[in-house]
């Protein structure tokens, strides 16, 4: 190799290092500077909180001195949530300007099973009102091991607690036809108010407070209960000591009175049509 081309190679090798030297101390500069104003910066942060507390609070005493503290709060529409697990969602400590009427509410609606909708309104000077809508009970529904209670809708509100007064369902598909029974116990009838279960496998069974059962078809189970509601105006079905009525074949009924099943043929009550659609 000749003495130019050591030379130029010298100087090529140079101007590297010198371009890298100052990208180095670009890079060095640019660092110190970022670490400067983070640090800078977190300090007007922190001057800036500090300052917006400070008014905060000087703001909020002067408004609890003008009487606008939460001295009241009531609350309505809450049968199975205590009031004492709603008010803890609320800062009586704070102006009643500065609490997030949002914030309670949508706290409150997460915090129980139980309720379905909450209303909440300011009422100054002083009053914090709120209206719980609850989950209204409808029946015991008992599927596998456990027990749940349930709304109208088949929406299960708590696990393993018991309500008195509700009718017990059995079956783990029971809620696929709950229409049923709602409009079993929605009718109020003498016949309906005697009923102590409904159990489902394929079609409803029915039993009531003598120990009666009643087997209801899976087509169609309402044509079947009022033509049962028939039979009882007519025979009074109570009172007949029968231990079964089923009317699981279309436009037939057979009683069960001690251990053997017979046709009742005096009674007609013709829902074969039903069967099909």
């Amino acid at each position: 190799m000749n003495k130019e081309a050591v030379r130029t190679d010298a100087y090529t090798q140079k101007s590297k290092l010198r371009v890298l030297h100052k990208y180095t101390a670009v890079i060095i500069i640019l660092f110190s500077l970022s670490l400067f104003f983070s640090n800078y910066l977190d300090r007007i942060v922190t001057y800036v909180n500090s300052s917006t507390a400070k008014c905060n609070n000087k703001l909020s005493d002067i408004l609890v001195n003008w009487g606008l503290s939460i001295d009241i709060i009531s609350s309505q529409g809450n049968h199975f949530v205590s009031k004492k697990e709603v008010l803890k969602f609320i800062d009586k400590s704070k102006p009643i300007l500065f609490i997030s009427l949002s914030k309670i509410k949508r706290n409150i609606e997460l915090s129980s099973r139980w309720i379905k909708n909450v209303n909440i309104q300011r009422i100054l000077p002083n009053t914090i009102a709120i209206s719980i809508e609850e989950h209204k009970p409808f029946a015991i529904w008992h599927h596998g091991n456990q027990f749940s209670v349930i709304d109208s809708t088949g929406y299960v509100i708590i696990n393993d607690y018991y309500v008195g007064g509700l009718v017990p369902i059995f079956g783990n598909d029971a809620l696929s036809e709950l229409d049923f029974v709602q409009a079993v116990i929605n009718s109020n009838t003498e016949l309906s108010r005697q009923i102590s279960s409904f159990n489902y496998m394929q079609g409803w069974n029915i039993v009531f407070n003598n120990g009666l059962e009643i087997k209801l078809p899976q087509d169609n189970p309402n044509h079947a209960w009022n033509c049962l509601k028939r039979l009882h105006d007519e025979s009074n079905i109570m009172k007949n000591n029968w231990k079964a009525i089923d009317l699981r074949t279309q436009n037939k009924i057979f009683i069960k009175k001690q251990k053997t099943y017979y046709q009742l043929q005096s009674f007609n009550c013709d829902y074969s049509a039903f069967f099909n659609k």
